[in-house]
């Protein structure tokens, strides 16, 4: 059946939507993280944002940090991907988290995005996962809290948790 067939299109326009979202965590040489304020949100951020259309997860985190903070990425690491259903109104995600180390160099050319951002900050690691929302610091403890061998493939959660059938000493 083709794409263009009018059943097809609307059997695939009642399909459920998802919604895709890239963060990232930019560390400096110094092991610090760099975090971002939105003014309409309460809480401190990693860099990123929504996945756009016919965009891959990890183009949107470059794209995202490109545009937050006007640093260039090259290979983020996928460390973990977060399976949200209770979002209510705002529907189901996958929230995927990336890592990526930015040369000392580059930290002179950092600008926050105007009317996007209203600030950043470079931290240690433990004080920019404070100033984050709750949900944000369940999904970082339940990746931090694995070992480092399970760290090494990228982590599936469920909001924001490892799913109860998971080992964590596996």
């Amino acid at each position: 059946m083709s794409d263009e067939h009018p059943h097809y299109r609307r059997w695939q326009e009642s399909l459920p939507k998802q919604s895709l979202t890239s963060k990232v965590i930019v560390e400096t040489p110094a092991g610090d993280w760099i975090i971002v304020k939105n003014p309409h949100h309460p809480n401190w951020q990693l860099p990123g944002g929504g996945v756009d259309l016919h965009e891959t997860p990890r183009a949107a985190a470059k794209r995202e940090v490109l545009e937050e903070i006007n640093l260039e990425i090259s290979e983020p690491q996928l460390l973990l991907v977060d399976s949200i259903v209770t979002r209510g109104e705002h529907g189901d995600g996958l929230m995927f988290y990336w890592k990526a180390t930015v040369t000392e160099a580059s930290l002179k050319h950092i600008q926050f995005q105007v009317g996007e951002l209203v600030d950043y900050r470079i931290l240690p690691m433990d004080e920019a996962i404070a100033l984050m929302s709750d949900s944000v610091q369940r999904r970082l403890a339940a990746y931090f809290a694995l070992s480092e061998e399970q760290q090494s493939a990228v982590v599936y959660l469920e909001e924001g948790g490892l799913p109860e059938n998971m080992e964590q000493d596996a």
